[in-house]
């Protein structure tokens, strides 16, 4: 009975520590896998709005104009990248469009967001004209994508012929080696 009191208590012991190490880790894990997803996501559909905002650019709105619209009318495509908008927009009147479009590349830390933020900021520096850099700069992030979609595609191969082996190749090499084995043991 000692030895059964402690495997119960070794086990029990095991399972509070899972327990506790579950509730403290899980959270924080969803949270960032979530985070990253949505960055992801913002940052696919970050040419999108490069577009709508080289329509609003090319209509003679400003950049901090076509932004503003722009976080109203986008929410309804996109609520996740409407709402990063929105925060820029309303960071820029507290702290200036150049901050906030700062703000912008920190709250989604990509190559893409870092490649906008540029843009616009080299735009009210110099005074240049962004509705050409927008476009280029949108089927630039577009061709990035689509070349990470066929990295994806080209590991896929890869992938799969692991499971090819495992439920085609070994059934196979069993099919047709069980009757020379069963010979074997039958005659010995």
């Amino acid at each position: 009975t000692y030895l059964r009191g402690t495997i119960d208590i070794t086990t029990a012991v095991i399972y509070v520590s899972l327990t506790v190490i579950f509730i403290l880790i899980g959270p924080d894990a969803y949270i960032s896998m979530r985070g990253k997803k949505i960055t992801k996501k913002i940052s696919g559909r970050l040419p999108f709005l490069l577009d709508l905002m080289n329509v609003c650019v090319h209509t003679g709105m400003t950049i901090e104009s076509s932004l503003d619209y722009l976080s109203k009318e986008i929410s309804t495509v996109d609520e996740n990248l409407g709402y990063v908008v929105f925060k820029t927009v309303e960071r820029s009147k507290v702290v200036g469009i150049e901050k906030a479009i700062d703000e912008f590349h920190q709250l989604v830390p990509t190559s893409e967001a870092q490649s906008f933020a540029m843009t616009l900021k080299q735009s009210l520096q110099y005074g240049s004209s962004v509705g050409p850099v927008l476009s280029s700069l949108a089927s630039d992030i577009r061709e990035i994508n689509i070349m990470e979609l066929e990295e994806k595609i080209g590991k896929l191969g890869a992938k799969m012929s692991i499971p090819l082996i495992v439920f085609i190749m070994i059934p196979i090499v069993v099919l047709i080696a069980a009757p020379g084995v069963l010979r074997m043991i039958s005659d010995a």
